[in-house]
């Protein structure tokens, strides 16, 4: 038994990795290697997910704490979440590439189905992950955002609402909510990827196989000869892949050290309904179609009928049974598909279709309720303790930015038709290594006095 266990698994691999590979197969401007990394990116998401997962405590008590926790008391560790959103957002990338890619060449003939709707089934299942790992750090942007995506759910005749139930763990999210959405990131979603991957990259090597035998006994030697003409696994194709993961690697690294960084926000409150509640990016172009319609046709129908299309994509596209014919066609159907999802998701944040007051204006620009407002862009030593208004200006040296307060609340005042408008910005030593900048606003309307403040916790993660 145990022999015939180990001849199975060394003939799955010799399948999968042949000890010899033609020249056309390992042409970079065949495929762009763009399957390859997103391989990769998948792999790098298990990796620091294993590591992440050592860390995390999926309760709502301990949940944030956790995520600060690996900020700031971690070594590398806020390196390592930055690694895992990072990676988790370019697999999404690649994926979509890959997939145009594939349009573009039409190669989703009759013998390639199934390695089409399992790469379109990946995709799923990847946008499943995004979605369910974005709650996990249990800060208000992704409570809401969260929130507001399963409550979609409710539009759904008949079993919506016990859907939406089921898959929150109640009314609202709370911690059996929390727990769900933890275990279908870190085990039922990547056990059915990783299930599909294997699914997908065996007929791929199967119908390459079959493609270059074919191609091999064509008429004409010199196309033969290239077809004919290999090169082995180990060492050169080895070597190459290991030179590729390298180079990713470092590149990786680098974006996540200087140019990326994954956000916290404030710790989750049920109680406290954002202003502005925006998706992740990914799923904008959701949220922009819900401002031209209800949320079933919209939110639900539509997404669900794209999807559908991609599926049985390769049964319309009779042209794809045809080598070499002209695809432009499916190159502007490709760019037309591009423009759209763009232009969706613009109109899916929040500076679109959202009417908003000056005064709600002004805050979100400064302390919002979600996403990082222009404070948040100071440096954290140049947050002087201090009073920050029109009368009792702290005589500290002050960032450019709290330099132009005062320009900022004349030119609201303005905008507001109100002359009497005061505000105030205070920054506290709160605790050590957090400060806590409060934003207050005060001014007369139709002989009342109307007040609003806001307020911004501002940590000091080391390292950074």
């Amino acid at each position: 038994m145990k022999s015939s266990t180990t001849s199975f698994f060394h003939s799955f691999f010799l399948h999968i990795r042949p000890r010899c590979y033609s020249l056309e197969t390992l042409d970079v401007q065949r495929t762009w290697l763009l399957g390859f990394f997103a391989l990769f990116l998948l792999v790098v998401e298990l990796i620091t997910g294993i590591f992440l997962m050592v860390y995390y405590s999926p309760t709502p008590e301990t949940a944030y704490e956790s995520i600060l926790h690996l900020h700031t008391g971690v070594p590398f560790g806020r390196l390592l979440r930055d690694i895992h959103r990072l990676a988790g957002e370019l697999l999404l990338v690649a994926s979509l590439l890959h997939l145009a890619r594939i349009i573009l060449k039409g190669t989703y003939g009759d013998r390639r189905r199934i390695i089409w709707c399992s790469g379109v089934s990946m995709l799923l299942l990847i946008l499943g992950l995004a979605f369910s790992g974005y709650l996990l750090p249990w800060d208000q942007l992704a409570y809401w955002a969260v929130t507001v995506g399963t409550s979609m759910l409710d539009a759904l005749p008949v079993a919506g609402h016990d859907i939406n139930v089921l898959l929150r763990g109640g009314e609202t999210i709370g911690a059996d909510g929390l727990l769900r959405f933890y275990l279908l990131h870190v085990l039922g979603l990547p056990l059915l990827l990783f299930l599909l991957v294997g699914v997908h990259y065996y007929h791929i090597v199967k119908t390459a196989k079959k493609s270059n035998r074919e191609e091999s006994q064509k008429d004409g030697a010199e196309k033969g000869r290239q077809y004919l003409t290999t090169i082995r696994f180990w060492p050169t194709v080895f070597h190459r892949e290991v030179m590729y993961v390298i180079w990713a690697t470092l590149i990786l690294l680098v974006i996540a050290q200087f140019f990326y960084d994954a956000p916290v926000e404030h710790h989750a409150d049920p109680e406290h309904t954002p202003f502005v509640s925006q998706a992740p990016w990914f799923f904008l172009w959701v949220q922009g179609l819900l401002k031209f319609g209800d949320t079933l046709l919209m939110g639900l129908a539509v997404p669900a009928l794209v999807f559908l299309g991609l599926f049985i994509f390769p049964c319309i596209d009779r042209s794809a049974r045809s080598p070499g014919k002209d695809r432009s066609l499916a190159t502007i159907l490709v760019l037309l598909a591009g423009l759209g999802l763009v232009a969706l998701s613009l109109t899916g944040t929040s500076e679109h279709g959202i009417a908003q007051s000056p005064v709600d204006r002004f805050m979100e620009r400064y302390i919002p309720d979600e996403g990082a407002g222009l404070m948040e862009k100071i440096p954290y030593a140049a947050l002087a303790p201090g009073i920050y208004g029109p009368s009792n200006q702290t005589t500290q040296e002050k960032p450019v930015l709290l330099q132009n307060f005062q320009q900022e609340i004349q030119r609201l005042s303005k905008d507001m038709g109100n002359p009497s408008l005061e505000a105030t910005m205070v920054i506290d030593e709160w605790q050590e290594n957090l400060k806590r900048i409060t934003l207050r606003l005060k001014w007369q309307e139709k002989g009342q006095i109307q007040n609003r403040a806001g307020h911004l916790y501002v940590y000091n993660f080391t390292g950074r």
